[in-house]
């Protein structure tokens, strides 16, 4: 028995020490649905920098307002072969970084719910800012 007792002794004290006054972690996507960055941004991008592509998606309906589609993935490709992948955050926007060359490029966003793409010309070193506007997948554009 005196055995048991030590365990149940080591084993409080391993949970006791666990508990300390750490504050709660904040998910990121709680951070994006509440319009926080997740990380802050030091300095804006310039040119001389390697490219950066950035954007916000959103949802085209028949008779209404183009919306923000938050938690979609959105895709960069060059040439036919794609790049860089990105999410968007809760209010539809997206980065991608550190995109190396210039040229035509063209975002697409193909998912079961979302269809859409748009190209692009990218300067070596630039930043663009693209918007995106998608429709439903299955509906025709006309």
């Amino acid at each position: 028995m005196p055995l048991r007792s030590a365990a149940v002794l080591l084993a409080s004290i391993f949970a006791c020490a666990s508990c300390g006054d750490y504050p709660p972690r904040r998910a990121p996507q709680d951070l994006m649905a509440r319009g926080e960055p997740i990380a802050p941004v030091e300095q804006p991008a310039k040119a001389g920098d390697m490219g950066v592509v950035s954007g916000r998606l959103s949802l085209i309906e028949t008779f209404a307002p183009a919306g923000p589609i938050g938690f979609e993935r959105v895709s960069l490709y060059r040439d036919g072969r794609a790049v860089a992948e990105a999410s968007t955050d809760a209010r539809g926007a997206f980065l991608f970084v550190r995109i190396k060359g210039g040229g035509e490029y063209e975002l697409r966003v193909t998912s079961d719910r979302f269809a859409g793409s748009r190209r692009f010309l990218l300067k070596a070193g630039d930043a663009a800012n693209v918007d995106l506007v998608v429709r439903r997948a299955g509906t025709s554009q006309k």
